[in-house]
């Protein structure tokens, strides 16, 4: 083992007091649970899985499908097992290794569905296969004594520090951009939330409305260091808990403001913050203990998966970049990114069919193929090129002659004129999906910048 990665590793393994992660685990388990909830409460298991026809299928990975009948509905109640034994700690690393495997499923089976909360899930539910969250408060610890300990390895801070670190930094950076420094969608979005208690009615208010848009961007981007630094962690703290129930106000957006709030609570506080709820007077960080992992060829393994973890986090929000586009009109590289309510976005489309033979052409409507629900969340090019695909193979299936599949698509960004998407004469039933930039999107005219368009209405 080389010499500096011995050293790291020493560090790395130094003990401090390890309440903050069983909390963080008794936070993470309710929240998991009070999700699965809102599957079955609001029956979003059939809506979303069950009675679609088709789903939209990630690249590569059209393999992931709904179970058949009633499957669904068991996986979601073995995902409500499992996130239940993590809340108390009850066969933990088993019972994180299968809400991660089968959430990770769930989320993967339609990109309708992509929201930037179920994706941090999957990442929380992974980390927590390596986190040995169940040494206190947990059945585990309980039924097993010398599994007990009042400490932790101290890269598990580490890693989960950095973990939560990622979606505010990347969101932070998301948002320097022309639209959102000129106020859109903020303005928007506030203009119609007048009814806020309290505050509601300076929302219309320029002021108001940069209060905002900067504040929401300069949280974003200093709130790491700001909670890393001891003089301002606990004004940071406060923030951000201010922030994150502003938006559970404001906006539908799930358990992500309650799970944001918690972790990074638990997270940043220094160990021995919440250590001291034993009571202890003196900090168990100073002292150094080995890691539970004896084996340094298991430990050079899971460091390796943790390194690749974090590695792939940090390059895929900049991967938008190499598609050399404007991602918030194209959607190219927007997902996996961290790219949360930045702007609003429309795209308004009409599937026709033209026969290769007698040239007739006919509008179809898209309820035969797919639900109202997955209508509304028709937004990229992905989308429209699989379900031509699938509008050609079921006229080829049903007997039908060859068809020629357009769509007139149009896209309206931050209430911008629309502009088209897509060559309406283009028949998309021919083109596969790629990794690379979809070289058919109609990219001219370039979206002028809100700056420009705020220019042209003021003349």
């Amino acid at each position: 083992m080389p010499i500096r990665f011995s050293k790291i590793m020493s560090v790395a393994e130094q003990s401090i007091d390890g309440l903050w992660l069983a909390l963080y685990r008794i936070g993470l388990g309710a929240c998991l649970l009070w999700q699965i909830w809102k599957f079955f409460s609001t029956d979003l298991i059939y809506t979303f899985y069950i009675e679609p026809r088709y789903h939209f299928t990630w690249l590569g990975l059209d393999f992931v499908k709904p179970w058949p009948g009633q499957g669904m509905y068991v996986h979601f109640g073995v995902l409500a097992v499992a996130a239940s034994c993590i809340l108390v700690g009850f066969h933990y690393r088993l019972a994180a290794f299968v809400f991660c495997a089968g959430y990770t499923w769930v989320f993967l089976i339609d990109q309708c569905w992509y929201l930037n909360h179920y994706y941090l899930l999957c990442l929380l539910s992974f980390l927590s296969i390596f986190l040995p969250a169940n040494r206190e408060l947990s059945i585990d610890a309980f039924r097993k004594p010398s599994l007990r300990r009042e400490w932790t390895p101290r890269w598990t801070l580490w890693v989960m520090r950095y973990q939560l670190a990622i979606p505010y930094v990347f969101g932070g950076i998301a948002k320097l951009n022309s639209d959102w420094l000129h106020g859109e969608p903020m303005r928007s979005w506030l203009a119609v939330r007048t009814d806020f208690p309290v505050i509601g009615e300076y929302f219309t208010a320029e002021w108001c409305v940069q209060i905002f848009v900067f504040g929401g961007m300069l949280l974003d981007l200093t709130v790491i260091p700001l909670l890393l630094w001891r003089r301002t962690r606990l004004v940071a703290l406060l923030f951000v808990i201010s922030f994150h129930l502003l938006n559970a106000r404001l906006f539908t957006i799930g358990i992500f403001p309650w799970l944001m709030i918690w972790s990074t609570s638990m997270v940043f506080l220094p160990p021995e913050v919440t250590g001291r709820l034993r009571r202890r007077t003196a900090r168990l960080g100073n002292t150094v203990e080995t890691s539970t992992l004896k084996s340094s060829g298991l430990k050079r393994l899971c460091c390796g998966l943790l390194g690749c973890f974090l590695c792939w986090q940090t390059l895929m929000p900049l991967r938008h970049h190499f598609y050399g586009s404007h991602t918030a009109f194209t959607r190219e590289g927007h997902q996996f990114s961290w790219r949360m309510k930045l702007n609003t976005r429309r795209m308004d489309t009409q599937f026709s069919v033209t026969d290769s033979v007698t040239g007739l052409r006919s509008w179809l409507p898209l309820h035969e193929w797919i639900t109202s629900n997955q209508e509304r969340k028709v937004r990229d090019a992905d989308h429209l090129l699989q379900l031509a695909r699938w509008i050609e193979h079921d006229i080829r299936q049903s007997g039908g002659p060859d068809q020629i599949i357009t769509v007139d698509a149009w896209v309206m960004l931050n209430g911008r004129p629309p502009n088209q998407f897509v060559d309406p004469q283009l028949d998309l039933s021919q083109l596969s999906r790629t990794w690379t930039p979809s070289d058919w999107i109609v990219r001219q005219p370039t979206p002028l910048s809100l700056s420009e368009l705020l220019r042209e209405d003021s003349q």
